[in-house]
């Protein structure tokens, strides 16, 4: 709806979906992992007592462990206390009822499985090892452009907290081929996840617009390598310290796609973290790769504050259209819109025309809050204006100011000399003659005036700069004053001046008016002078000579 008639978009709006690709020997940086999900047990257990109420601990001891992440480096630190260690059969623990008060408890006898993490903080209170539930294998799987659902047969409700191991849990058709599954995605979820963004154009990306981020080695995907949907990315240093270099390709195997993510510290890529998405699908299958390419890596960017914004810290961006097939079959997480999802490129100085025609063409857009960020653009242009008005009216009081220098010069030097003409001709001089006696004195006058008025002016305006050596001085040993963009993080993202085309054009006049206006103000002189003269010399001199002054 946002692409009505008479928009005039540079780029038209876009919403931009995550896609997660994994890439063995690729490591991310980590950004993506939580403090609270460094724990993460899965084991079958059963309760030596029933449970009890919400905020009391059930005895259990563990049948069988499967899966054990946690961080070993703090665990068992002198003075921390923290006792979290693998489990094993017949460990006894303590499992706090489940987050979410319902009366599901445990009884005693049964065996259960569930993922839970290990709860430092109540553990060290309570001197004894307790774990909080966390919950079974679920899908998020999404269909169609809104997103809807997608209703699993072969899962129970995501709410449920454990499962019952019962004779038949492991056999064929059981939950605990889905939690097979479910554990060898634990297993595979290591630092090999990278988020791609498919995008139209870099400048599309908030972070990129507000200069948050600039390239720190090669290039930018170019908007004909936008267009065309060329295989070719830009990565983040972070990502680049895997030893990728520009120029170096990447396998980009996509499983799934993220739509409306804001990734931050409490909605991450990290699973099981926050349980936002599951990797497996409604069929209780884990997600194959949908796309997958060999994308050539242009440029590498670093952000100014990395972990904020749509890039989150590191992504590899591609273009939209390098992407062939559809992600309907692999969407796992659908919200609205939002401000790092979704954006759309007007030209400078639109913002108000382009609004109203919006709100004109769409109605509905009043209920969407879109902030236009131009980068300052329409208070600096105000702000030229103002000085193109300024300068226009000092252009006009010069070309006034020069009128009346001309036609005082030539009311003295021509007109008031009516009677040497007149004198000349008496004198048996022709007309021609007369001409070029008041012409040449006017011109040994007008053009030494314009020429050293137009060799002081070029020399104010164009002081060239002093070569600078090591040490800050010229090569003259003078000492000079300049700066350096070395270390300028805003100027990396900058095209050289090399890159602009109508700077030389414009220097190209600038220099041409110095040669323009002399020459303007001398025709003008001749012209006006030639005028004045022959109609002087219509004039009899007896006439002339007669006549009072």
């Amino acid at each position: 709806m946002l692409d009505f008639e008479g928009a005039e978009y540079v780029n038209p709006p876009e919403t931009r979906p995550y896609y997660l690709a994994r890439v063995p020997g690729v490591n991310n940086s980590g950004l993506y992992s939580h403090i609270e999900s460094a724990s993460v047990h899965v084991a079958e257990f059963t309760p030596l007592e029933s449970g009890g109420a919400y905020t009391e601990p059930v005895k259990m001891q563990i049948v069988k462990s499967y899966y054990d992440k946690y961080d070993h480096t703090k665990a068992n630190w002198i003075g921390f206390g923290s006792q979290e260690k693998d489990l094993e059969a017949g460990d006894v623990a303590y499992f706090l009822q489940d987050y979410i008060k319902t009366p599901t408890s445990y009884e005693k006898g049964k065996t259960y499985i569930a993922n839970f993490q290990y709860d430092d903080s109540v553990s060290q209170e309570s001197g004894i090892p307790v774990y909080s539930v966390s919950g079974a294998p679920f899908t998020t799987q999404r269909e169609g452009e809104l997103g809807q659902k997608i209703e699993s047969t072969v899962m129970p409700s995501q709410c449920r907290r454990f499962d019952e191991v019962t004779e038949d849990f492991w056999g064929p058709g059981g939950l605990g081929m889905i939690w097979t599954e479910w554990i060898e995605q634990l297993k595979l979820w290591d630092r090999n996840w990278l988020p791609v963004i498919p995008t139209n154009g870099v400048q599309l990306l908030p972070t990129f617009h507000s200069k948050n981020a600039y390239m720190d080695r090669g290039r930018e995907i170019t908007a004909e390598e936008f267009k065309k949907g060329s295989n070719v990315c830009m990565i983040s240093d972070k990502i680049a310290l895997n030893g990728i270099k520009v120029g170096d390709t990447i396998n980009l195997p996509m499983y799934m796609a993220f739509y409306g993510f804001q990734p931050d510290r409490f909605y991450t890529f990290e699973f099981p973290f926050a349980y936002d998405f599951s990797p497996l699908n409604a069929e209780g299958e884990a997600y194959g790769p949908f796309w997958q390419k060999e994308y050539e890596v242009v440029g590498i960017y670093r952000q100014l504050t990395p972990g904020a914004g749509e890039l989150y810290g590191e992504a590899v961006i591609i273009p939209s259209k390098s992407v062939t097939v559809s992600d309907e079959n692999n969407i796992v997480y659908y919200a609205p819109m939002n401000s790092w999802s979704t954006s759309f490129q007007i030209p400078n100085g639109k913002i108000s025309e382009f609004n109203t025609a919006l709100h004109k063409a769409v109605p509905e857009a009043s209920k969407l809050k879109i902030v236009y960020n131009d980068n300052g653009y329409e208070e600096v242009m105000a702000s030229l204006y103002n000085t193109r008005l300024s300068t226009a009216l000092l252009l006009g009081a010069s070309i006034l100011a020069g009128l009346v220098v001309i036609l005082l010069l030539l009311y003295f030097f021509v007109v008031k000399e009516k009677k040497r003409t007149a004198i000349e001709r008496s004198l048996g001089m022709t007309k021609n003659q007369c001409r070029a006696s008041i012409l040449s004195g006017l011109m040994a006058l007008a053009v030494p005036a314009v020429l050293l008025g137009g060799w002081i002016s070029w020399g104010m305006m164009n002081i060239e700069a002093v070569p600078v050596q090591e040490g800050g001085h010229s090569e003259d040993n003078i000492e000079t004053v300049s700066f350096s963009r070395e270390y300028s993080l805003w100027a990396e993202s900058e095209r050289s001046v090399t890159d602009i085309g109508f700077e030389e054009v414009d220097i190209y006049f600038q220099m041409l008016s110095y040669f323009l206006v002399p020459l303007c103000i001398v025709l003008t002189v001749l012209l006006l002078t030639v005028f004045i003269v022959n109609r002087n010399l219509k004039i009899e001199p007896i006439i002339l000579l007669g006549g009072r002054e």
